[in-house]
């Protein structure tokens, strides 16, 4: 939101250019307020401008919230939490040569010739890589050291 105009239209709105109307009107439009604001209701259209922002519109993800997490939900979550599963999370999430080389395949096939020399050294340079190296590398390229999707 234009925090000037807005501003400028509490101090006095009669002092407003036409233009500086058409940007409050968009302003508004915006936040999806349609009504026209002037003089006499401007502040009071802000304030319902506002609540419907941060008091409608998240109203119902709140009251979800504070509702909280049912007990089945988290029974079944927590049961599902075993030892094995954990690890087998862990494991999908490692990199290996492979699955690193599957990420690196192009989008597109027609490289240009020095696009393939770079892919295919890169490719030799991944394949060499031990697990500790693989993670290293994920870490300096994606800031992860863990697979991407």
């Amino acid at each position: 939101m234009d925090r000037a105009l807005v501003d400028r239209a509490l101090e006095d709105f009669s002092k407003l250019s036409s233009s500086d109307y058409d940007n409050l009107l968009s302003i508004f439009q915006l936040y999806g307020m349609y009504s026209l604001p002037n003089a006499r209701n401007f502040k009071e259209q802000l304030v319902n401008t506002a609540h419907h922002c941060l008091v409608d519109i998240p109203g119902p993800f709140v009251d979800l919230m504070r509702s909280g997490i049912h007990q089945a939900h988290i029974d079944l979550f927590w049961s599902a939490l075993t030892l094995p599963a954990i690890e087998s999370m862990f494991e999908q999430q490692l990199p290996s040569g492979d699955r690193l080389l599957a990420v690196l395949a192009p989008d597109d096939e027609n490289l240009h010739q020095e696009q393939q020399n770079v892919l295919y050294f890169l490719q030799q340079y991944v394949r060499q890589l031990d697990q500790d190296e693989l993670m290293r590398f994920l870490q300096f390229v994606t800031g992860a050291s863990v697979m991407p999707d």
